[in-house]
């Protein structure tokens, strides 16, 4: 079990670096391959309005702020589930899934409807809320899987 959880921390904290690293090495380096690679890889998942972006001295992650948000958040929800094991126990799933999702649904339709236009701030709080939700809702699943998937009945140390 204790493989699964670094490889799922590892492959999320990877996840993260990646966000960050597309404007740090533009910054150092200039336009390269790696930033080039991720921006793209990033395009497909996010529409990268830089409006709605994170920058860093004028370098924009390859995310929107609501994406950032949800992925780091994802990172701080697994760490605390990983490392106070009943703080998953204190909500039930119900509960979970509200309290993360309706917030974001409630913001983008509204934003859609015309009654509220989405702010910088609204989108990460949400994506923050959805990130720690899906922590919450996926983490153990993950970590399960990867368990049953790769260590199962095999002699591994780490």
């Amino acid at each position: 079990m204790k493989r699964a959880k670094i490889i799922l921390l590892l492959s999320i904290s990877i996840w993260c670096i990646a966000i960050i690293s597309v404007p740090l090495t533009k910054l150092l380096i200039g336009e390269n391959i790696l930033s080039h690679f991720l921006t793209s890889l990033f395009a497909k998942i996010c529409h990268q309005i830089p409006e709605r972006s994170f920058s860093i001295r004028s370098e924009f992650l390859p995310v929107c702020s609501r994406c950032v948000a949800i992925y780091f958040s994802f990172l701080i929800g697994t760490i605390l589930i990983l490392s106070i094991p009943k703080i998953k126990n204190t909500l039930s799933l119900n509960t979970i899934i509200f309290i993360s999702f309706a917030p974001i649904i409630i913001d983008v339709a509204l934003e859609v409807l015309g009654f509220h236009a989405s702010t910088f701030y609204t989108r990460v709080l949400t994506g923050a809320l959805t990130g720690v939700g899906l922590s919450f809702m996926l983490s153990n699943d993950l970590i399960e899987i990867l368990e049953n998937k790769f260590f199962k009945n095999k002699e591994y140390s780490i």
